[in-house]
This record gives structure tokens, sequence and C-alpha cells, in this order.
């Protein structure tokens, strides 16, 4: 827990720092690859920050779709300077309650307490935190493409988001792809001191540690959170098969 809270807390003040570098026009763009525009992308995520407050959860992809449209149409501006402000104040609030939060988990208190997720997933508080980590981060690389900026995602970021957020993916997996043949894949990060290892097929789906020496290949953390989460097309071997496995997040 008190790994999630800094990076969150540094992507969420970026995020903002980017819009702030925006023309105003630059709102009016569209995202390459997404239906939204720069502006309405801002827009999400500071509904993202704002859904610890929000009970609404949807049971099904098609559902979060519609629910992620509602919430950006209740949001008004599409002043993109005015959203950094107001996602900077949310990123700011946020990273006073997780400070408490990963001193109390350090204690061991609240460890038993699950949140609900959209699809009718549960999670602890690391797992549901990693979720506004992987959106901030990706959602920095839209509104960067849309506009011609530039937006560095630090490798060790990428990895906290893919290490936490993986295990809770499982919803995004087509049932075709579920149901298919049985894969594996032990993969671990350069200079990480834990491992990963994925499977899928024959109905199930599971994403947790193993023993760094099982693995069977390293793969760049970057990259293969660009390929998870449908932003670019994988270019090696382990981290195309991975991606494979997900619809864009």
């Amino acid at each position: 827990m008190a790994d999630m809270v800094g990076p969150i807390v540094e992507t969420g003040h970026r995020f903002a720092g980017l819009l702030r570098e925006l023309e105003p026009g630059d709102g009016d763009r569209r995202v390459p690859d997404m239906e939204w525009t720069v502006a309405e992308t801002a827009v999400h995520m500071l509904t993202i920050y704002r859904r610890a407050a929000d009970p609404r959860r949807s049971p099904t992809l098609e559902g979060l779709a519609e629910l992620n449209d509602v919430q950006i149409a209740e949001i008004k501006t599409r002043d993109v300077h005015a959203l950094a402000d107001a996602i900077e104040a949310h990123v700011g609030l946020l990273g006073r309650i997780g400070s408490v939060g990963a001193k109390l988990w350090t204690l061991r208190v609240g460890r038993w307490i699950n949140v609900p997720l959209h699809m009718g997933l549960w999670a602890d508080m690391p797992t549901a935190s990693s979720y506004m980590l992987l959106d901030s981060l990706a959602h920095g690389d839209d509104i960067a493409r849309g506009t011609g900026r530039t937006w560095d995602i630090p490798p060790d970021h990428a990895a906290l988001a893919l290490r936490t957020s993986l295990p809770a993916l499982g919803t995004w997996v087509p049932h075709e792809m579920l149901n298919g043949p049985r894969q594996q894949v032990r993969f671990s990060f350069p200079g990480a001191d834990y491992a990963l290892s994925a499977e899928i097929g024959e109905g199930s789906y599971r994403v947790g540690p193993v023993i760094r020496d099982q693995t069977e290949v390293e793969v760049e953390p970057v990259h293969l959170f660009l390929a998870v989460t449908g932003r670019r097309e994988p270019e090696s071997g382990p981290a195309a098969r991975i991606a494979a496995w997900y619809q864009p997040i």
C-alpha cells in the first residue's frame, strides 16, 4: 500500500501539469483510437479520482462504457486548465488520505477491507488503487498523443501498475480466450526482485507471484503496459502473448 501512494500522487500531479501545457483549443482534439476528445479524457480522469466517493458501479464492460459517458456528461466544464486545478485538488486529498491508509496498512489495520470495483469484482485497497495508477498513466499517454506533447511513463510505475492490476483484469479477457487452450507465461521485469506467473484458459484466469528463478523471460514494463492497455502494438514475443489476452483497457 505504501508503494502505491507516491506513484499515484506523482502521476496525478504530472497529469495536471500536462493539461496546463495545453492551449485552450487542444481540448477539442480527438484522442487517437478513442471516441473522446482530449477534454473529455481529462474529465474522465477527474471522475476516476472522485470514484471513491461515487458508489456507482457497472456489472458489465458495456455498462462501464455507458457509465463513463454519463459521468463525463455530468461535469460541464471542458476547460483543460480548470480541469487541471480540479484534478490537482483531488490528488492532494488522495495523497493525504493515502498516507494515513499506508500507515494503517503497515500496522495491519484495514487489510481485511475489500471495496467494490466494476464487473462484480471486490478488491483490497492496493488492488483498487492500482486501477487509478493504470488509468492515469494510460490517459496521460492518450492526451499526449492527441496533442503532440510528451508523456513519460517511468518503468517502475509501469511495473507497479501491472504487478498490482493484472490479477484483477480477468474481466477484460474475452470469453473465447478465457475458455480456450491453457496458456502460461512466467515473466519478470529487469532489475525487479519479484516475478509473475500469468495463466489463462480452460475457464480460468490467474496472475500471481512466483520465485524469480522460475521465470522464462524478462519483459520491459513500459512496453508491456502500453501493449496490455491497447495503446501500442506489442513488438516482442512475450509482450504480444500477454497483451493478446485482453480487450483494450
